[in-house]
């Protein structure tokens, strides 16, 4: 599990799990907003059953999940990306809204981090994981 990444280096997760989970994955940025990446559009209802490792995003979808970025004038920043897995599909767009296709786009759609917090706790956080993943990145 690569910790640190350089600026616009592609970001990929391998996730497993004991039992089926629908997931939900969110990007908290430097600027400590977050943006939700999965479900999205191509894949709206994203699960990952027992002994059939996931990987995302898909090497076939040749698209990236993420791009870290430190903030403007900084040489290094602390990012990280947020697994949530449920027993249950859950309303993950409630959450934070879906990153865009482009940088300004994803900024523009990006939350507070209090606001992602402050939802989640609604959600019966008993029947859930919440997994952060930390990384740096430098320029």
């Amino acid at each position: 599990s690569q910790s640190v990444f350089r600026a616009r280096e592609p970001i990929q997760i391998r996730l497993r799990a004991e039992a089926v989970v629908y997931l939900g994955i969110f990007a908290w940025g430097a600027d400590n907003r977050i943006v939700r990446l999965y479900p999205n559009p191509e894949r709206p209802v994203l699960t990952v059953a027992p002994g059939q490792p996931l990987i995302l995003p898909d090497p076939a979808e040749g698209q990236l999940m993420s791009l870290p970025l430190p903030l403007p004038g900084n040489f290094e920043d602390h990012e990280a990306i947020i697994v949530i897995a449920a027993t249950r599909d859950l309303p993950f767009e409630e959450l934070a809204n879906q990153a865009g296709q482009t940088l300004d786009a994803t900024q523009a759609a990006a939350r507070p981090a209090s606001r992602f917090f402050n939802a989640l706790a609604r959600f019966d956080l008993s029947r859930m994981s919440v997994q952060v993943l930390p990384y740096q990145v430098t320029r």
